[in-house]
């Protein structure tokens, strides 16, 4: 007789899948894809309701001469073709508003992230020294009540108050009327 440590049995077969019939298997995948689609739905139908109609409504409303009294009737409009859209290059006030939008992103918003991430990196070394007055920074408007902030920055704007004192020591006369001298701030009345 021979000892169980000797005997060796032949490995086992993994078993062989049995084939799936294709019909069966497109069915499957068709059930699984409508299931996803029904999980779709609710955001494609906001999607298509708050974000694509609007935006396709002013593309089409852009290229006509319709006004705030047209809403009612929008098929009385006329096509203008990109007329709209020249006259709206063409105004200075507009140039101006792109050219300052383009000055803000390309200046202000690198140097904002600079800035804070100099900060960030400052804090996070380690460094003892104003890092508890850069917390109170980073944390004052959360404590601070607007109420008492409107309070501040209607002392510091009045005609008497602190701003204005400090600014009259340059000028030494206050002006009075709807216009903002020079250098000054505007004055409540």
């Amino acid at each position: 007789m021979t000892s169980p440590a000797s005997v060796t049995m032949p490995p086992r077969q993994a078993p062989t899948p049995r084939p799936t019939p294709p019909a069966k298997a497109a069915s499957g995948r068709l059930r699984r894809t409508l299931i996803a689609w029904g999980f779709c739905s609710p955001f494609i139908a906001l999607f298509a309701t708050f974000g694509l109609w609007p935006v396709l409504s002013s593309l089409s409303m852009s290229v006509t001469d319709i006004t705030s009294r047209d809403v009612r009737t929008p098929f009385s409009v006329n096509f203008v073709g990109i007329d709209n859209y020249r006259e709206l290059f063409a105004d200075p006030t507009f140039v101006r508003a792109v050219l300052n939008t383009l000055y803000f992103v390309a200046v202000g918003i690198p140097l904002t992230m600079v800035i804070a991430l100099a900060l960030a990196v400052a804090l996070n070394s380690g460094i003892q020294r104003g890092k508890a007055l850069f917390r109170v920074a980073y944390f004052a408007p959360v404590v601070t009540s607007i109420v008492a902030i409107a309070v501040v920055w209607r002392y510091l704007y009045k005609p008497d108050g602190m701003i204005n004192s400090v600014l009259g020591l340059w000028e030494s006369t206050v002006p009075t009327g709807s216009t903002i001298p020079t250098g000054r701030c505007p004055r409540s009345s």
